[in-house]
């Protein structure tokens, strides 16, 4: 991933932005009713447009932007080996390519401290506006290696002790009865196809959410949701 500029709307994505300290801000455009918030945050300067503004940066696509828009450079490519002894959990997701659907995981990530997450750079977009929508601020909190190969990067994870764990409704083993480990990387797969075979074949254990009989399966954000719930839940202190 090269780093470039690009703007953002938004108010989690453009507030976190401005916060984190490490993110370049080099514009900062806002309807006049959300210059007191940004005043909180902030003692950059910032701009006060009207909604013409907006209507030009996204060339009137259906993005929900609040009023809120930031020009910033994107971080530089992070490596996994680097990092790899300094994280205990981290989410891998196959094949994923709907935006919002990624965002939608990061920020589930983020609200049960999943700090770390593993993508193929071929679906990963990270100069999207729907991306950082959904992600709802927490791309400036997650570690995200965008990675040429996802099977090098198991391979990898399991010379660090790290638990392979794929999910598939198909799977005879459920996740409610499922032990963790200390290190576990968890794998999802795109919606309609799943995790691949070979990436499957890789796995130390296959599991699957224990929902109705009425439904097929989750949508892969919400099924991130419970995931990492139940991991945050069974790696809780007694």
């Amino acid at each position: 991933m090269y780093q470039k500029d690009f703007w953002i709307v938004g108010k989690h994505a453009v507030c976190e932005a401005i916060k984190n300290k490490n993110r370049l801000v080099s514009n900062i455009s806002i309807l006049e009713q959300n210059s007191d918030q940004v005043e909180k945050i902030t003692d950059k300067k910032f701009n006060i447009v009207n909604k013409k503004f907006f209507n030009k940066l996204l060339e009137n696509q259906d993005h929900h932007h609040q009023g809120f828009a930031a020009k910033i450079k994107s971080f530089g490519k992070k490596n996994l080996k680097e990092d790899i002894a300094n994280i205990k959990n981290l989410l891998i997701l196959n094949d994923i390519n709907d935006q919002r659907n990624i965002g939608s995981i990061l920020r589930n990530c983020l609200a049960f401290n999943i700090n770390n997450v593993v993508i193929s750079n071929k679906f990963f977009k990270p100069f999207s506006m729907s991306l950082y929508i959904a992600a709802a601020g927490s791309m400036e909190k997650i570690n995200i290696y965008d990675v040429t190969n996802i099977t090098n990067s198991i391979k990898l994870l399991k010379e660090n002790g790290f638990w392979i764990i794929g999910f598939d409704q198909n799977s005879k083993e459920t996740l409610e009865d499922f032990s963790f480990t200390k290190k576990n990387a968890l794998i999802l797969g795109s919606e309609g196809f799943g995790i691949k075979p070979l990436i499957k074949s890789q796995c130390d254990n296959i599991l699957k959410i224990d929902i109705s009989n009425e439904l097929e399966s989750l949508n892969v954000s919400n099924a991130s949701a419970v995931i990492l719930y139940e991991l945050a839940k069974k790696n809780r202190p007694n």
